[in-house]
């Protein structure tokens, strides 16, 4: 049984998004996290490798460095698909 890849999404927190809001959509999903294929950790960074299209149907590798303290959690799963939210315009409201 073929081994599934790791997917990471890394959420930052106000200062983080408030920052790195300039990174847009190429690299940032819903303005509020990066879906990563890497995340690991030295003294002072987050290092995250981020699967980046930079044409249509083409892909590289692209390694970006934040600080610690820009990042509010990290998930991880096994899966296929990336792992993602979906957009606060998708989630419904339930009544009481």
């Amino acid at each position: 049984m073929p081994r599934r890849k790791i997917k990471y999404d890394v959420v930052l927190n106000d200062l983080g998004r408030q920052e790195l809001c300039g990174l847009g959509p190429p690299l940032m999903r819903d303005g509020r996290y990066f879906n990563c294929l890497e995340v690991s950790s030295d003294m002072h960074f987050l290092r995250l490798v981020i699967d980046f299209e930079y044409a249509p149907g083409r892909k590289t590798n692209v390694e970006l460095r934040i600080p610690h303290h820009y990042v509010k959690y990290v998930i991880s799963a096994q899966a296929e698909a990336r792992i993602g939210f979906e957009p606060s315009s998708h989630i419904r409201k339930t009544q009481k």
